[in-house]
């Protein structure tokens, strides 16, 4: 691997699809890219107990089954004319109703064996390559981190020499205490940096088929970059995401005998934070838009004849319907009937059911990523207090003090299904219910403020009398009887 792509650790690669059978492919294959080299890794999803290709395999065919009107299995010239373009089959599997219209495929790229008909598997041969059919990977990048982490060395430069020292990392707590403004015991990005939103940037930032991406070598812009030669062999890792719907339960992430809602990848130089999206999210905004299409449609058609001619069409509420002609009539009459549009919801469900996204922002390497330890936004204090540590153990001290070029890259990894979230996903918080309850600031810890259950209770209960109860002296905590 190049010095100059090195930098790119926000880089992502999804291999092209093996010629085996979409049910039976193993994954996709993608490469991590860090400061000095590209680590394979193999992503298994499955989706509601199913693997994901073989739900991609059925939403295509309920794709051609949608557009063939006369019934004989294959599309002709006139009904694949109606099929989405990619960028608008994307806006229909991320719960847009009307997506935008025309610029759909050519025909000469349907049928590529010049038959004069195309079949699914033709469809899914020409999505497949641009972005369908698994998962789609994201990537951004955000100056907010460095931001943080260039105000949080001048509050901790006591002597303003330019230079962090051992010293004044260990007195960090004191330094940062001022800047709690609203005492809830964190040092959130805004109190740190006034106006700053962390992350400040989402992974929607860049969404493209990484086999069409472009490379970045000057790393100007969030990039997907093909490094094919750093990516073959065997993966070095093999990740397995199973996500399911609301009723399917938590979303897991897996990573060989290590299974939970996420986990941490990389080495000394690169740590790359893996977690899983909520489950429900992507379910919820599908039915909520079909949901309220369905209640425009009732609401504009004044004749109740079940069906939306020119004139109701063309009222503002109905617009968004409007749109949906090019797709949704399936009998060409330029009118929606309430059977066309219960056809293209229903479909719209099915394909949304395969929409996986891997997004990954790339967060730098700064002191403030290396303290919030995990990846809130804000540094609770038993962050700050093993700032010293922290630095210490990433090999980033250089004759006493602060070494910023030592210090490690971070980025975190997102799976989950629908549209790339605008947020990170919160840290998991474990504890007994109690213990939960009482984190108010929900930094993981409960303090000496925070606990409930008196000054003597709580020296008890923390085993080694650092001034905070982790989750694991709660859990050690003797039940009332």
């Amino acid at each position: 691997m190049t010095r100059s792509a090195a930098p790119l650790i926000a880089a992502f690669l999804a291999l092209p699809a093996p010629a085996a059978p979409p049910e039976s492919r193993p994954g996709a294959d993608f490469a991590l890219v860090g400061r000095d080299d590209a680590r394979r890794v193999r992503l298994v999803i499955e989706l509601d107990g199913k693997p994901a290709e073989g739900v991609w395999a059925a939403g295509f065919a309920a794709l051609v089954a949608f557009f063939d009107r006369d019934g004989n299995g294959h599309l002709d010239p006139a009904e694949a004319a109606r099929l989405p373009a990619p960028a608008a089959l994307r806006q229909v599997v991320w719960g847009h109703v009307a997506p935008t219209p025309g610029g759909g495929p050519a025909w000469g790229d349907l049928d590529t064996d010049s038959d004069g008909k195309v079949t699914r598997d033709e469809v899914a041969a020409f999505y497949r390559p641009r972005g369908f059919g698994g998962a789609v990977f994201v990537s951004a990048r955000t100056a907010v981190p460095q931001k943080l982490s260039d105000a949080l060395r001048v509050k901790l430069d006591a002597d303003r020499d330019g230079k962090l020292t051992e010293a004044e990392l260990l007195a960090a707590p004191k330094a940062l205490a001022p800047l709690d403004a609203n005492a809830d015991e964190l040092v959130s990005a805004a109190e740190l940096v006034p106006g700053l939103r962390y992350p400040g940037a989402t992974p929607a930032l860049v969404t493209e088929p990484v086999a069409a991406a472009a490379p970045d070598p000057d790393g100007k812009r969030p990039s997907l970059l093909p490094l094919l030669a750093a990516a073959k062999g065997e993966p070095a890792e093999v990740w397995t995401a199973r996500l399911g719907t609301r009723a399917a339960g938590t979303p897991v992430l897996e990573r060989g005998a290590v299974a939970g809602d996420g986990f941490t990848s990389g080495g000394p130089r690169e740590r790359w934070e893996v977690r899983a999206e909520p489950a429900a999210r992507a379910a919820d905004e599908v039915a909520a838009a079909a949901k309220s299409a369905r209640r425009t449609f009732i609401e504009s058609d004044a004749d109740g004849d079940g069906r939306l001619d020119g004139v109701e069409l063309e009222k503002p509420a109905a617009l968004g319907l409007k749109f949906l002609l090019p797709f949704a009539d399936r009998d060409g009459d330029a009118r929606l009937a309430r059977a066309e549009l219960d056809g293209w919801l229903d479909l719209q469900a099915g394909l949304a059911r395969g929409a996986v996204v891997v997004g990954v922002t790339d967060l730098g390497a700064g002191l403030f990523e290396l303290l919030d330890a995990d990846r809130d936004g804000a540094l609770a204090p038993r962050e700050v207090r093993s700032a010293a540590a922290r630095v210490r153990a990433a090999g980033a001290l250089k004759d006493g003090a602060l070494d910023p070029t030592r210090l490690p890259r971070h980025a975190v990894v997102t799976v989950g299904r629908g549209r790339p979230s605008p947020e990170l996903p919160a840290p998991a918080r474990s504890g007994p219910e109690w213990f939960r309850a009482m984190d108010r600031n929900g930094d993981g810890d409960v303090s000496a403020a925070e606990f409930l259950g008196g000054a003597a209770a709580f020296q008890r209960l923390d085993a080694d009398g650092d001034g905070l109860l982790s989750p694991a002296e709660a859990a050690r905590a003797a039940p009332k009887k």
